[in-house]
């Protein structure tokens, strides 16, 4: 299967390539017909591309550039964001972040997302308006052969109407220690048609994604890594050697909008008020499988779910049926290369039927939701964005309130509220949990409350960013000391501060800055570091006779000593322990970023002060306890380089 993917992509890029001579070869003869007085309008386009998704194809974003952006040399998933998430070591591993985040959960849930970052979800597919083929390319490889990243884009325009698109991203890790492989791939294909009129708009998606990890449970020593006889990481003892995690799921989607209003031929000039009736149908099946045939002699590390000894077996497959009515109604601006919207009115009703076998139990859900959302721009400096759905059926009494109010002026700044109330169901995993058709607990948790309230100031001029939040959670689950789940009936609170600020000296120096605070009430039950903080300090500038945009620089991360959750693969959660603080500990990496036109590339040492600790009293470095992370103490494990390349037709 995996082949047949990369096959696909490989032509549908040579296509590209071919076009892409032929085109070069047109603007030349272009070029020259200019050269001899003949008109400008011959020489081919700049490429235009936006893109939309699927729940309001009527509103488009403009792609990102291919500057140096911030990010590009984080090629892990885990640490694409201003505040990093803890993994098990290495890339592609479970999960989980490193501040308190709020759910969106609708109606009925398995509870199993300690790989969503890897996945492709098809409610966030992008839809892409071209006009002109497109491929994005992105490679990452490590010290071995067999740890890399692939990602790749393509888009093109098959018809005057109607386009066609692929993501596609393979992960692949082999890990410094035994029976610890990541092998993810992640697939979207879809596509769009309209009709001549722009009334009638198809759109499809498929999405796959296949999750293979292994799990060994963690080290169970920490005192081998300063004897040489352990110099081979595979060496040192793990907890388990045969357990593994698989997760598949397949998204079919079919969404179809029809205009009410007939476009009149001026609309383009002055924007009338439209109305849109659309629907949307999904299919989706899931398989999520953990098996463990050779159980650890010492039954401590699954305790009480050891429940066979001859291997351990958790397995739910599904699948449910989603379909969404939505009308809406919304007046356009004026038509640019970036459609906008003056104000948007959408109702709707959405109705999920989910039929999952547990083994040896089946589950049957209705879910009913009345949804709701209201955009309005006041004169093009505040914008009301508003969000609400309301369970009525098995999940009765659900809900969700979301709103943001953007004040935006050119002067003092940007400032956005934020407000969320919502009540929720709690996941089938904490509900509900059979290890080997036998079942372990047999929950009916009460539904879950909470509120955020926070603020974010923006100021460009001064490169600034401030923000805040605070949580207030009511019935908040989480997994204790055994590995069970458990219910807090009090109410939890997270306070929650982050700064950013960026400083330019002697023209070409830059030193980034991200901050961040954070404190729950009981930090028994919820833990997480009391400050991370992350810093990029580099110099960048044009060499080679200004051909080549250079970065040159360091990145240091760090966080405040805390006891952080350890990892249960049986179930793919995370629970409390007592027995190993994560310590504090300067994490450096030294990274060359570069770009030549629409070609970028990146060489990158992670974790250098591995070179300068004292290896007699060495312990590696981790975010979730006895899982460290990928050393570069005796070769260049940590060594990483990568490049991404953009081609037009």
């Amino acid at each position: 299967m995996v082949r047949i993917f990369i096959s696909i992509i490989f032509l549908l890029f040579l296509s590209s390539s071919i076009t892409a001579q032929e085109t070069v070869e047109k603007d030349t003869f272009a070029l020259n017909k200019t050269a001899r007085g003949l008109t400008k309008k011959e020489v081919t386009p700049p490429l235009k591309l936006v893109y939309f998704y699927a729940d309001n194809p009527d509103k488009t974003y403009a792609d990102r550039d291919t500057n140096l952006y911030v990010f590009f040399h984080e090629y892990n998933p885990a640490r694409q964001r201003t505040i990093d998430h803890a993994t098990l070591g290495n890339m592609g591993t479970p999960y989980r972040p490193l501040t308190y985040q709020s759910p969106n959960i609708q109606g009925f849930n398995i509870g199993l997302h300690q790989f969503d970052l890897y996945k492709h979800d098809f409610r966030k597919v992008k839809f892409y308006q071209v006009n002109k083929t497109y491929t994005d390319l992105f490679y990452s490889q490590g010290a071995l052969q067999d740890e890399f990243i692939f990602k790749a884009k393509f888009t093109r325009n098959v018809a005057k109407r109607t386009n066609l698109s692929l993501d596609y991203l393979r992960l692949a890790h082999e890990g410094q220690y035994f029976n610890q492989k990541s092998r993810h791939t992640a697939l979207n294909l879809n596509g769009w048609y309209k009709s001549k009129l722009d009334r009638h708009k198809i759109l499809f998606s498929y999405t796959l994604n296949d999750i293979q990890q292994e799990e060994n449970g963690g080290v169970t020593v920490f005192n081998l890594f300063s004897n040489s006889l352990f110099d081979n990481r595979q060496n040192i003892p793990v907890a388990l050697e045969q357990a593994f995690t698989t997760q598949k799921e397949h998204a079919i989607s079919l969404t179809q909008y029809l205009s009410l209003r007939k476009t009149a031929p001026d609309s383009i000039k002055v924007p009338r008020r439209q109305f849109t009736a659309s629907h949307q149908l999904v299919y989706r099946y899931n398989e999520n499988l953990f098996t463990d045939t050779e159980l650890a002699q010492d039954s401590s590390f699954y305790g009480d779910f050891q429940v066979d000894s001859r291997g351990l077996r958790h397995f739910i497959k599904g699948y449910s049926i989603e379909n969404h009515f939505t009308l809406s109604t919304f007046k356009p601006e004026k038509q640019q290369l970036v459609k906008k919207q003056k104000d948007l009115l959408t109702v709707g009703l959405s109705h999920f039927y989910h039929n999952y076998d547990q083994e040896p139990r089946d589950t049957i859900v209705n879910n009913l939701f009345l949804t709701g959302k209201w955009v309005y721009n006041f004169k093009e400096t505040i914008q009301l964005n508003t969000i609400a759905r309301l369970g009525l059926w098995d999940n009765a009494g659900d809900y969700r309130l979301y709103g943001t109010l953007d004040w935006k002026t050119k002067k003092l700044g940007q400032l956005k509220l934020i407000f969320l109330n919502q009540l929720y169901t709690p996941s089938l995993t904490k509900n509900r949990v059979f290890i080997t058709q036998q079942a372990i607990w047999d929950n009916n948790f009460d539904k879950i409350l909470e509120t955020t309230i926070g603020a974010e100031y923006k100021l460009s001029s001064f490169d600034m960013v401030l923000s805040f939040k605070s949580h207030l959670i009511n019935n908040y689950i989480y997994f204790n000391t055994e590995g069970y789940p458990q219910q807090e009936a009090a109410g939890l609170g997270v306070l929650h501060f982050s700064l950013y600020k960026g400083f330019n000296f002697l023209k070409r120096f830059h030193l980034q800055n991200w901050l961040t605070f954070q404190q729950a009430t009981n930090s028994d039950i919820i833990r997480l570091p009391n400050v991370f903080s992350k810093h990029s300090l580099f110099y960048e500038g044009h060499i080679a006779k200004k051909i080549v945009l250079a970065r040159l620089g360091i990145d240091f991360r760090f966080n405040t000593p805390y006891k952080a959750d350890a990892y249960q693969p049986l179930f793919g959660e995370f629970y409390i322990q007592n027995d190993k603080q994560i310590p504090f500990y300067p994490l450096a990496d030294v990274f060359l970023d570069f770009k030549v036109k629409k070609f970028r590339g990146f060489v990158k040492l992670e974790n250098v002060l591995d070179w300068i600790f004292d290896q007699q009293t060495y312990e590696p470095y981790y975010t979730t306890p006895y899982h460290p992370n990928v050393d570069g103490v005796l070769r260049f494990d940590t060594f990483r380089m990568g490049i991404a390349w953009q081609f037009e037709d």
